[in-house]
């Protein structure tokens, strides 16, 4: 007895130490470059384990994503997608475009309208692009960084994404990481151009499906213009297939030039987001992570590739430059046109607020998440001359930071309640209305960005009571922007809300109950007061202040 349990652990012992000098040579593997010296057995493992590590990371991405998506209440800009989702037909839709109900081109409201057929919730449903595009966004980078460097750092190239903000669109109902993942589509067929014509044709409908989702894509199109650029005069070679692909990338501009033009009459005249220098900073503060560590951040990448592109004068030996070039000048050529790609793209910040600026458009980060794109390959770039530790750290460090979003929706999918999340905070303010309130009697939401989702979540008896008062020049007077007001005003054509001009809705109520957040859009309250109305506030929880107005006899209207 004694005997076969000592043989039973001598056993379990080996096959441990077994496993563990198989994890360690995998570990090697993965940490050295595909250019180094190795047998064709060892690079398919690592081939192998790099794909395995990459799915791992999606099929994470995509479970965590999956349940902040189902659970997630819409907000404000959501609201829009899953209106125009819903309109009767493309007609519809194109008529609402061609208005300016929304900013965006029609191909991510085709997308959503087809993934609601084939999945029942509406929160899940009008998800499941940004969800594609960012788990897209993530095997791009991995596969544009392996190519070069070795397959840790292109893991944790990618990874880094998931510490970043851009991981939270991915359950977000806007086109900001399909945007991404066409971009990062197009990066990847340029680096494969020369091995087959199939790529000069990715490269143009990736650059056109970046412009088909959103507009701001085009802030990415000088840094492949300079990396090609750089190319033709490194090479002293011009390829006029990849220049015809960069133009005709730039086709949906041509397509859609009435509705942006259609935009800039809407809502060029007052700006809600204007564009300003300090952007430059406190854009890629917001890109990449924590304040003012974002911008230390973009710099350190930018001038270590910058250093890399002027200092260096041999490919380094980490490199893998070998799938692409024939000779030892090519390949160090090669990895220069990248990393000023990689300039380029973390140059979007800088680029949006000259066009912006411009153009006279709206400049918000969300519009930059291109540059993020440039962050994760130069950092991948880097990477492979870091020592393994470093890389690793990188790796979990970022994997770590995602993490942290796990326990709060697995609790609640554990417990029963993860459904719950959409109506809770609506919930809560409708039963503080209630104590306030009788049915028949106007509820005023006087925050334009909140009207939307509470018309979606609120009880249907306080939903026809529920009013949005829009006034775009007032709006001007007392907030400096319109683009809520005038959006809600195009939105009422085409669905069934009670969104009432302050004037009209003062001639037929002498008294309401308003709803106010107190945000930057909320200027109903302000000229109440100014206009000497009757304002009392009433409640003060649930993150809303509730206010009794009755407008003065005498001028309900000035």
């Amino acid at each position: 007895m004694a005997r076969s349990f000592g043989a039973c652990l001598r056993q379990v012992r080996s096959v441990s130490i077994q496993m563990s000098r198989r994890v360690h040579e995998l570990a090697v593997l993965l940490a050295t470059s595909p250019g180094t010296v190795v047998t064709s057995a060892q690079r398919t493992v690592a081939q192998r384990t790099g794909a395995v590590g990459v799915l791992l990371i999606v099929t994470g991405v995509l479970l965590v994503s999956a349940l902040e998506a189902y659970s997630t209440p819409f907000w404000h800009d959501e609201m829009y997608t899953a209106i125009l989702s819903q309109l009767p037909d493309s007609q519809a839709l194109s008529r609402a475009l061609s208005d300016g109900v929304d900013g965006n081109p029609p191909l991510f409201y085709y997308l959503t309208r087809f993934s609601r057929v084939l999945i029942p919730d509406d929160h899940l449903a009008y998800r499941t692009p940004s969800i594609a595009g960012f788990l897209l966004v993530l095997v791009c980078i991995y596969a544009i960084v392996s190519t070069r460097v070795d397959r840790l750092s292109a893991l944790a190239a990618s990874s880094l994404l998931l510490a970043l903000p851009v991981a939270s669109y991915a359950y977000e109902a806007r086109p900001y990481t399909p945007m991404v993942a066409c971009v990062c589509c197009a990066v990847l067929a340029w680096q494969r151009v020369g091995h087959g014509h199939r790529n000069e044709w990715a490269l143009g409908i990736g650059l056109a499906g970046a412009l088909s989702f959103h507009y701001y894509a085009a802030l990415a199109w000088p840094a492949f213009i300079a990396a090609e650029g750089a190319r033709w005069y490194v090479r002293k070679t011009c390829r006029p297939r990849v220049w015809v692909a960069l133009c005709l990338g730039a086709l949906p501009l041509v397509l859609f030039r009435d509705h942006l033009a259609t935009l800039r009459e809407v809502y060029g005249q007052n700006l809600w987001a204007p564009p300003s220098p300090v952007q430059v900073i406190t854009g890629s503060d917001w890109l990449f992570g924590v304040r003012h560590l974002g911008f230390v951040l973009v710099i350190g990448i930018a001038t270590g590739i910058a250093y890399r592109i002027v200092s260096l004068r041999s490919p380094p030996q980490r490199l893998n430059t070998s799938t692409f070039a024939k000779n030892t000048a090519e390949r160090w050529t090669g990895i220069t046109e990248e990393e000023v790609l990689t300039l380029g793209l973390l140059a979007v910040p800088a680029i949006g607020v000259t066009v912006a600026t411009i153009m006279g458009g709206d400049l918000d980060p969300r519009y930059m998440l291109t540059a993020v794109v440039g962050g994760a390959i130069g950092l991948g770039l880097l990477l492979g001359s870091a020592v393994a530790p470093i890389r690793w750290f990188v790796l979990f460090a970022s994997l770590g930071a995602y993490a942290l979003r796990v326990p709060g929706p697995a609790s609640e999918l554990l417990a029963g309640t993860l459904a719950q999340r959409t109506v809770v905070a609506a919930q809560l303010l409708e039963t503080t209305i209630r104590k306030h309130t009788n049915l028949g009697v106007p509820i005023v939401v006087s925050d334009g960005l909140q009207y939307l989702p509470l018309t979606r979540y609120i009880a249907p008896d306080l939903r026809h009571d529920l009013y949005a008062v829009v006034d775009p020049t007032s709006a001007v007077d007392y907030v400096g922007s319109d683009s809520v007001d005038r959006n809600l005003q195009l939105l009422r054509g085409y669905v069934p809300l009670q969104i009432v001009d302050y004037a009209d809705f003062a001639s037929a109520h002498r008294s309401f109950l308003m709803v106010s957040s107190g945000e930057r859009f909320d200027w109903l309250p302000t000229r109440l007061v100014r206009d000497g109305h009757d304002v009392t506030l009433v409640a003060n929880e649930n993150g809303a202040h509730i206010y009794r107005v009755a407008f003065v006899p005498s001028d309900p209207v000035r």
